[in-house]
């Protein structure tokens, strides 16, 4: 009998790859994972570019939530560019526009650092925001778009308050960190990066049909200078975002969760504790890596290699910051250590790295999300691996996945019946396409049912005057409503109900309320309700919450609310769906059996005052307890109401409703004093 051969330390390190693969899978995703984050965000992105107005922005996302990230810390990055406005890099250029009146911005980069420009306005047409942003440079006759005028100018228009960071305007939306830019749009590649394109032929990375794909969708400009350039407050960076995001998706799953690897290695050991103005390493830095080791291909990408592939880029970062150089992927010349990593910080930055370079990579051990994955291998050496994806997740899980995902993108402006229309004509026209994935077919039936049930309360709240036009709208709406409830998850059918209390047919709403409570008592009564879901996730899909434009007046008594969120720039607001059930059951019981009302007004304060963020969120608690003190006013509990208002604004402020809530406070205590409550339920 042969003796049993030990495996060798290369064994071992192919083992612990695929070890810590199965983990990262698990903390980053899997591929089905990142193909429904991925389908359901590229459909968005179809639907707002095919609706938009040549006199509105054009949107990309970027950033590690487009890229499918959702880890902790995952920010939201969005670029905006006016679709009138366009950038050229020569003026033989501005042949392409010959009818279009658009402003043209040419760029001068002849006195600028590689990958920065100058933009220069020839005529003075543009809007007033590039307007009020003209300069001139060095005596010159020439006008120039200043990036610091335009940058303050542009920081908090589509969110208040914002703060400048780098290019953009940043702050918080309930705990994701948002970064709004707004730049300019070039139809053309930059010539800066015209070696780019010769290096990606040479090595073979990306393939011709991404890399045609990538140049044929031109670039960007974004407002901030290079801080050791000659003109630090107009030069603007050269931006290339799209082609950054076309090549992260290009990207294989194992070249996919090394980047993730690395990424937790960066925000887990090399910064941690350290103030954001103290880190000087970024996850730009750590992207850019990778799309150089993944052109270099010298090594192969599999579960097996995982380790030697973060450990191939963990050393290109680590002689990057020895030489100090770190050379823009587009545009080498560009060395983006020049103006933050030298001198002291060099050197500390340095010797961190080579101390973790000196432990080999059990320096993951220190990476408290990875460590355990390596930990348990270390302790079992002999346990059995398995690398199969579709073993990780369940398919009622990746269906909680896709839930969660619609519910997040859900979110298109329904408020003009134009646009409700343009959004249906384009469903309709996307289903007919041979690419379509069961995750983009979901996503679109929920658009469908969303732009059903805002239409609804459009036509009748458009519709006041006229009895046959009136009656007609009605038809329409209820007809829309019901289609929405048929085919929506099981939450739709509140906008029914709402629909019906708007209406006074309060003993219809409450039908539809006992209906929608029997299907979350008993999933399997949704049979047939998605064609594309298990069953078993609608009641998952009840704890999401609804989301009530703006622009539309659902609830009269939710119009204040509605209007001070509006003038805060608030598309939306978003309301638990077992809140919303237990209000309008309360205020249509109000009208027909006082001891209903009675009962859902305790499971209305048990719900908001007991739930523990299983179905009402953080970020929703601010409108729960408004919603409390507004039934509780309206049962004439004053003093509860005054304790419900003053809790709303103690809440997270997500909806911008405190001045509501202060306006509500204000009345309740006119009450009490001056008039005699109601008698309470």
């Amino acid at each position: 009998m042969a003796p049993e051969l030990k495996p060798t330390v290369e064994d071992r390190i192919q083992r612990l790859s695929e070890s810590v693969f199965v983990g990262l899978c698990r903390l980053v995703g899997t591929k089905q994972q990142l193909a429904i984050r991925r389908d359901v965000a590229a459909i968005l992105e179809i639907m707002i570019k095919e609706v938009k107005t040549m006199e509105e922005d054009s949107v990309l996302f970027t950033g590690s939530n487009r890229e499918g990230f959702r880890m902790e810390g995952s920010d939201i990055d969005t670029m905006y560019w006016p679709n009138n406005h366009r950038v050229i890099w020569n003026e033989s250029q501005v042949s392409i526009y010959p009818t279009t009146p658009q402003a043209i911005l040419i760029s001068d980069v002849s006195d600028s650092p590689p990958g920065y420009t100058l933009l220069q306005l020839p005529t003075p047409i543009a809007c007033q925001e590039v307007l009020s942003s003209r300069v001139t440079i060095d005596g010159s006759e020439k006008i120039y778009v200043s990036s610091f005028k335009y940058r303050q100018n542009m920081c908090s228009f589509i969110r208040p308050n914002s703060l400048v960071h780098g290019p953009s305007g940043s702050g918080m939306v309930g705990v994701l960190e948002y970064d709004d830019v707004h730049g300019f749009f070039s139809d053309f590649w930059p010539p800066p990066a015209y070696g780019w394109i010769d290096r990606c032929r040479r090595q073979s990375w990306p393939l011709p049909l991404l890399l045609y794909d990538i140049i044929s969708s031109g670039s960007h400009v974004v407002p901030i200078a290079h801080r050791l350039g000659n003109h630090i407050e107009n030069e603007w960076r050269i931006s290339f975002a799209s082609a950054e995001r076309k090549l992260v998706l290009s990207l294989n799953h194992c070249q996919f969760l090394t980047y993730g690897l690395l990424k937790l290695f960066l925000k887990e050991v090399i910064n941690k504790g350290l103030k954001d103005e103290e880190k000087v390493l970024s996850s730009y830095h750590i992207k850019t890596c990778v799309f150089w080791v993944v052109q270099q291909s010298i090594v192969s990408w599999c579960p097996q290699n995982l380790l030697e592939c973060f450990w191939i880029c963990f050393k290109l970062i680590l002689k990057w910051v020895y030489n100090g150089e770190c050379p823009n992927f587009f545009v080498p010349e560009n060395n983006m250590f020049l103006t933050k990593i030298y001198g002291a910080v060099q050197q500390d930055l340095f010797t961190q790295l080579y101390e973790l370079y000196e432990k080999g990579m059990l320096c993951l051990l220190l990476c408290h999300s990875v460590g355990p994955f390596i930990s348990s291998f270390i302790d079992n050496p002999e346990y059995f691996i398995n690398t199969d994806e579709n073993m990780l997740f369940s398919k009622t899980e990746l269906s909680v996945e896709l839930v969660k995902e619609i519910d997040i993108k859900d979110s298109l402006p329904l408020s003009k019946p134009y646009k409700c229309f343009r959004y249906l004509t384009i469903t309709e026209r996307l289903t007919t396409l041979l690419f379509l994935t069961q995750n983009h077919a979901v996503f679109l039936q929920k658009i469908t049912v969303s732009v059903f049930k805002h239409t609804a309360f459009i036509l009748f709240n458009h519709f006041k005057d006229g009895n046959k036009a009136l009656y007609l709208a009605d038809k329409i709406a209820i007809r829309l409503l019901k289609i929405a409830s048929r085919f929506g998850f099981i939450f739709e059918m509140l906008y029914l109900a709402l629909y019906y209390y708007k209406t006074c047919r309060y003993e219809e709403a409450l039908a539809i309320i006992g209906t929608t409570k029997a299907k979350l008592s008993d999933p399997q009564e949704c049979r047939g309700k998605s064609r594309h879901i298990d069953t078993k996730v609608l009641h998952q899909a009840a704890v999401i919450d609804i989301k009530l434009n703006n622009s539309i007046c659902y609830l009269k008594e939710l119009m204040i609310e509605q209007l001070l969120c509006q003038q805060a720039k608030k598309m939306l607001l978003q309301v638990p769906s077992f809140v919303l059930l237990h209000m309008v059951e309360f205020l249509c019981s109000m009208n027909t059996d006082e001891l209903k009302a009675q009962e859902a007004l305790r499971n209305l304060r048990e719900l908001v005052h007991k739930d523990e963020e299983v179905y009402i969120q953080l970020m929703s608690r601010d409108i729960s307890w408004q919603i409390l003190g507004i039934c509780q006013e309206v049962a004439g509990d004053i003093p509860e109401a005054i304790y419900s208002y003053q809790k709303s604004l103690k809440q997270h402020p997500f909806h911008k409703i405190q001045a509501a809530s202060s306006i509500r406070l204000i009345i309740a205590i006119y009450k009490i004093w001056f008039l005699k409550p109601k008698r309470c339920l």
